[in-house]
């Protein structure tokens, strides 16, 4: 149901990110920076895994939590509004109550379907063997996994897997987020 939703938004135009570039406030931007992270401009990107890179749309600004170094480090990414705002957001209550994942198929990317699981889609141009992700200027190799949420909230799909199973990947976004409710409302039931 919640999947039908996302694809009726996504046809609709209604599943838009927020743009970025000097518009984006910079009381967002020193937030970000205040919490231990870095203000990255991304761009939604078809081709990733093979050409042509096609970009989508303008930057959003993201910000960029990493922890570790070499092969131990883990990064998180969301975007600066769903960061700083005090109000919910789909991302900030996906990382926030922790839905269950419960199972996949074999050979299937678990972050994705999670992602989907939830209402978001981290997929650009369906599913194929072109790829999509966020990138960083053109360069395919800097491409994240985001899940986008059909309220324009954006969040690491990897991230939100591995915090429902109670590992941190970057930073502890818990108490980084604006909006900190006592009691996070469960809308992924």
């Amino acid at each position: 149901m919640i999947a039908g939703v996302v694809t009726a938004a996504v046809a609709a135009g209604f599943m838009v990110a927020p743009a970025a570039s000097a518009a984006t406030p910079a009381v967002w931007k020193k937030y970000c920076r205040n919490q231990g992270g870095v203000v990255q401009m991304r761009t939604a990107a078809f081709g990733t895994n093979s050409p042509p890179l096609i970009t989508l749309g303008n930057p959003t600004a993201f910000c960029f939590f990493r922890t570790g170094s070499g092969m131990t480090a883990t990064q998180i990414i969301v975007d600066l509004r769903t960061l700083t705002t005090k109000k919910p957001t789909l991302a900030a209550l996906a990382y926030l109550t922790k839905p269950e994942p419960g199972r996949f198929n074999p050979g299937a990317n678990p972050a994705s379907v999670y992602c989907t699981k939830l209402g978001g889609t981290d997929l650009f141009g369906g599913v194929n063997v072109s790829g999509g992700g966020w990138i960083l200027g053109r360069s395919a190799n800097s491409a994240i996994d985001a899940c986008t949420f059909p309220d324009g909230s954006i969040i690491d799909s990897f991230g939100i897997l591995y915090h429902s199973q109670g590992a941190i990947r970057g930073a502890d976004l818990t108490n980084k987020f604006r909006y900190r409710p006592a009691n996070p409302p469960n809308l992924f039931g």
